[in-house]
């Protein structure tokens, strides 16, 4: 799994929980976009 952005913070990666919560928010949401699309044969 690639590493996000956190311009709020710094690179983190899926074992790092200590972002901000809006990136999470938006990370969650790409990830989510990223498995459905993976799902559907994207």
């Amino acid at each position: 799994m690639s590493p996000a952005f956190c311009p709020h913070i710094e690179w983190f990666q899926h074992e790092v929980v200590n972002i901000c919560k809006i990136c999470s928010y938006k990370f969650t949401r790409f990830y989510s976009y990223l498995v459905t699309s993976y799902n559907l044969g994207f």
